[in-house]
């Protein structure tokens, strides 16, 4: 009887097992892929081989993308060359030549200076201040008459209004002074025009060549010497309103020896063709073709700033020395409480 019940018991379990068996094959479906459907693609597929139209519409996005890039390259890079590009900024400004340059202009010099008058047109007897004995270092002391009253000369220029001023001075200071004292003293002639009239331009017209069969004391290469040094004064005065003419490349020939044509037959004196073409070449190239910016750094602005930061600096010193000062105050007593502690 007992083994009856088991039977019927297991008999009971395996048709229960057979039902839920057949309910889960109903359930689950096994699909066979139509290979004129589209696959799904697995990863190995997407790669080994790509759906056409996915390529082609992929292939054509990139050349656009390629495309729109190469365009934006080529536009930046138009667009670049076109912007202008920052030039260093320029300090001269052209000034616009003076017509009437030649009757505010005014030549200073010894005897040849005064040729210009004799040979020249357009200049008055009171532009030109010559002494045939002048010397650099006392013609600034000669008096000249400005409408009746008796100036010297610096004075004489300012009053009559001159504001380009010519020197011309040299033959008559070889034999007193060696070039770099002729040179200083000329300086000094130039400051005392300045100190007169502060907004004078002024131009300093070089020892004249001689000719080459010349053999007297005043030989082309001693006047070379002080026409370098003229130069080298007025570039180191470092004033723009001061100009160096050298007028060998005017009346000189190709070795510097003044021109034949120029020669009034003694090798030092000059034709009236010299002067006239001498002349033109100054009042053609003025003395102010260019002026250079005036702004420059105030001094006492800038050793203003220097102070103010120096104290500045020292005070932040300071500051970090009574910090640290502090701070081993207070590690001084902590040692000593802790010391103290220790002690107790």
């Amino acid at each position: 009887m007992k083994v009856s019940k088991m039977r019927l018991a297991a008999a009971a379990t395996a048709a229960v097992i057979c039902v839920c068996m057949s309910g889960c094959g109903n359930a689950i479906e096994y699909k066979t892929f139509n290979t004129s459907s589209s696959q799904p693609e697995s990863i190995a597929d997407s790669s080994s081989v790509p759906d056409s139209s996915v390529t082609d519409s992929a292939a054509d996005s990139s050349t656009d993308s390629k495309d729109d890039s190469k365009d934006d390259s080529k536009n930046d890079s138009k667009d670049d060359s076109s912007e202008p590009v920052d030039e260093p900024a320029d300090n001269t400004v052209k000034a616009e030549d003076d017509p009437e340059y030649l009757t505010k202009t005014a030549f200073v010099g010894e005897a040849l200076c005064s040729g210009l008058l004799v040979y020249t047109e357009g200049l008055e007897e009171d532009q030109v201040y010559t002494e045939n004995n002048a010397h650099v270092d006392d013609i600034a002391d000669t008096t000249w008459d400005v409408g009746g009253k008796q100036y010297e000369l610096p004075d004489a220029l300012y009053e009559s209004k001159r504001t380009y001023i010519y020197l011309w001075l040299g033959p008559n200071d070889v034999s007193n002074y060696a070039p770099a004292e002729f040179a200083q003293k000329y300086q000094e002639l130039i400051e005392k025009i300045f100190y007169a009239n502060p907004l004078a331009y002024v131009g300093v017209v070089s020892v004249a060549p001689v000719s080459a069969e010349y053999d007297g004391t005043l030989p082309n290469g001693k006047i070379y010497d002080y026409n370098a040094k003229l130069a080298e004064m007025i570039d180191k005065i470092g004033n723009n309103r001061v100009y160096f003419f050298n007028v060998t490349t005017v009346l000189g020939d190709s070795n510097g020896n003044l021109k034949s044509e120029y020669d009034s037959g003694d090798g030092v004196h000059m034709t009236g063709d010299a002067y006239r073409a001498l002349l033109d070449n100054l009042v053609s190239m003025q003395i102010h073709p260019y002026l250079t910016d005036f702004e420059t750094p105030d001094d006492s602005s800038s050793k203003d700033d220097k102070d103010s930061k120096d104290k500045d600096s020292s005070k932040k010193d300071k500051d970090k020395k009574d910090d640290t000062e502090s701070k081993s105050d207070d590690s001084d007593s902590g040692e000593e409480s802790s010391s103290q502690a220790d002690g107790e």
